[in-house]
Protein backbone atom coordinates (compact mmCIF):
# COMPACT_ATOMS: atom_id res chain seq x y z
CA UNK A 1 0.00 0.00 0.00
CA UNK A 2 1.35 3.38 -0.99
CA UNK A 3 0.58 4.94 2.40
CA UNK A 4 3.01 2.75 4.32
CA UNK A 5 5.78 2.25 1.80
CA UNK A 6 9.23 3.36 2.94
CA UNK A 7 10.58 6.69 1.81
CA UNK A 8 12.10 6.05 -1.64
CA UNK A 9 15.39 7.86 -1.05
CA UNK A 10 16.43 5.76 1.98
CA UNK A 11 13.89 2.93 2.21
CA UNK A 12 13.07 3.59 5.86
CA UNK A 13 9.57 4.51 7.03
CA UNK A 14 9.38 7.41 9.46
CA UNK A 15 7.47 7.33 12.73
CA UNK A 16 5.59 4.10 12.07
CA UNK A 17 4.79 5.19 8.52
CA UNK A 18 3.37 8.57 9.56
CA UNK A 19 5.13 10.40 6.77
CA UNK A 20 4.07 12.20 3.63
CA UNK A 21 2.82 9.09 1.86
CA UNK A 22 0.19 8.54 4.58
CA UNK A 23 -1.18 12.06 4.19
CA UNK A 24 -0.94 11.71 0.44
CA UNK A 25 -3.16 8.63 0.68
CA UNK A 26 -5.65 10.39 2.99
CA UNK A 27 -5.89 13.38 0.66
CA UNK A 28 -6.59 11.08 -2.29
CA UNK A 29 -9.14 8.94 -0.41
CA UNK A 30 -11.68 11.28 1.22
CA UNK A 31 -13.64 8.31 2.59
CA UNK A 32 -10.77 7.76 5.05
CA UNK A 33 -11.51 11.08 6.76
CA UNK A 34 -13.83 9.58 9.40
CA UNK A 35 -11.25 6.97 10.39
CA UNK A 36 -8.42 9.50 10.51
CA UNK A 37 -10.46 11.98 12.56
CA UNK A 38 -11.39 9.20 15.00
CA UNK A 39 -7.79 8.04 15.35
CA UNK A 40 -6.41 11.57 15.77
CA UNK A 41 -9.06 12.60 18.30
CA UNK A 42 -9.12 12.00 22.05
CA UNK A 43 -10.55 8.56 21.28
CA UNK A 44 -7.44 7.50 19.40
CA UNK A 45 -5.65 5.65 22.21
CA UNK A 46 -8.10 3.97 24.62
CA UNK A 47 -7.08 3.74 28.28
CA UNK A 48 -8.60 0.27 28.37
CA UNK A 49 -10.60 -1.99 26.10
CA UNK A 50 -13.23 -1.69 28.83
CA UNK A 51 -13.56 2.04 28.13
CA UNK A 52 -13.42 1.86 24.35
CA UNK A 53 -16.36 2.77 22.16
CA UNK A 54 -16.61 1.20 18.75
CA UNK A 55 -18.55 -0.19 15.87
CA UNK A 56 -18.21 -3.13 13.57
CA UNK A 57 -17.06 -2.63 10.02
CA UNK A 58 -18.86 -5.59 8.52
CA UNK A 59 -22.55 -6.21 7.97
CA UNK A 60 -23.72 -9.62 9.12
CA UNK A 61 -26.64 -11.61 7.76
CA UNK A 62 -28.34 -13.29 10.71
CA UNK A 63 -31.04 -15.91 10.26
CA UNK A 64 -33.61 -16.66 12.96
CA UNK A 65 -35.20 -20.03 13.78
CA UNK A 66 -37.96 -19.39 11.21
CA UNK A 67 -35.37 -18.87 8.45
CA UNK A 68 -35.98 -15.11 8.14
CA UNK A 69 -32.78 -13.16 7.45
CA UNK A 70 -31.87 -9.69 8.71
CA UNK A 71 -28.79 -7.61 7.99
CA UNK A 72 -27.11 -6.35 11.16
CA UNK A 73 -24.33 -3.95 12.13
CA UNK A 74 -23.15 -3.71 15.73
CA UNK A 75 -22.21 -0.66 17.81
CA UNK A 76 -21.04 -0.67 21.42
CA UNK A 77 -20.56 1.92 24.15
CA UNK A 78 -18.90 1.22 27.49
CA UNK A 79 -21.18 1.86 30.45
CA UNK A 80 -18.10 2.90 32.45
CA UNK A 81 -17.64 5.80 30.03
CA UNK A 82 -14.89 6.55 27.55
CA UNK A 83 -11.32 7.14 28.68
CA UNK A 84 -8.23 7.74 26.59
CA UNK A 85 -4.49 8.07 27.01
CA UNK A 86 -2.42 11.02 25.91
CA UNK A 87 0.65 10.30 23.79
CA UNK A 88 3.18 10.48 26.65
CA UNK A 89 1.14 8.09 28.81
CA UNK A 90 0.80 5.62 25.97
CA UNK A 91 4.55 5.70 25.26
CA UNK A 92 5.36 4.94 28.91
CA UNK A 93 2.78 2.14 29.14
CA UNK A 94 3.93 0.57 25.89
CA UNK A 95 7.53 0.68 27.05
CA UNK A 96 6.68 -1.03 30.33
CA UNK A 97 4.10 -3.48 29.01
CA UNK A 98 3.36 -3.79 25.28
CA UNK A 99 0.37 -6.03 26.14
CA UNK A 100 -1.14 -3.54 28.59
CA UNK A 101 -4.62 -3.51 27.04
CA UNK A 102 -4.96 -7.28 26.80
CA UNK A 103 -3.53 -7.76 30.28
CA UNK A 104 -5.96 -5.20 31.72
CA UNK A 105 -8.91 -7.00 30.14
CA UNK A 106 -7.68 -10.39 31.36
CA UNK A 107 -7.05 -9.19 34.92
CA UNK A 108 -10.40 -7.41 35.07
CA UNK A 109 -12.18 -10.60 34.02
CA UNK A 110 -10.31 -12.60 36.69
CA UNK A 111 -11.37 -10.07 39.33
CA UNK A 112 -14.94 -10.10 37.96
CA UNK A 113 -14.77 -6.37 37.26
CA UNK A 114 -17.69 -5.40 35.10
CA UNK A 115 -17.11 -4.99 31.39
CA UNK A 116 -20.68 -3.87 30.86
CA UNK A 117 -21.30 -2.49 27.44
CA UNK A 118 -24.39 -1.00 25.88
CA UNK A 119 -24.99 -2.60 22.48
CA UNK A 120 -26.90 -1.03 19.62
CA UNK A 121 -27.84 -2.69 16.38
CA UNK A 122 -28.64 -1.40 12.93
CA UNK A 123 -31.19 -3.79 11.45
CA UNK A 124 -32.34 -3.97 7.84
CA UNK A 125 -34.77 -6.59 6.64
CA UNK A 126 -33.47 -8.79 3.84
CA UNK A 127 -36.28 -7.67 1.53
CA UNK A 128 -35.00 -4.07 1.86
CA UNK A 129 -31.46 -4.97 0.79
CA UNK A 130 -31.70 -3.40 -2.67
CA UNK A 131 -33.52 -0.21 -1.61
CA UNK A 132 -30.16 1.53 -1.07
CA UNK A 133 -27.71 2.96 -3.59
CA UNK A 134 -24.86 0.95 -2.04
CA UNK A 135 -24.21 -2.69 -1.25
CA UNK A 136 -25.06 -3.42 2.39
CA UNK A 137 -22.39 -6.11 2.52
CA UNK A 138 -19.56 -3.80 1.44
CA UNK A 139 -17.59 -2.50 4.38
CA UNK A 140 -17.65 1.27 4.75
CA UNK A 141 -14.33 3.01 4.13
Amino acid sequence: MHAVKPEPHWAIPQGQSAHDTFWDYVSLQPETLHNVMWAMSDRGIPRSYRTMEGFGIHTFRLINAQGKATFVRFHWKPLAGKASLVWDESQKLTGRDPDFHRRDLWEASKRAISRNTSWAYKLIAEEDEFKFDFDLLDRPN
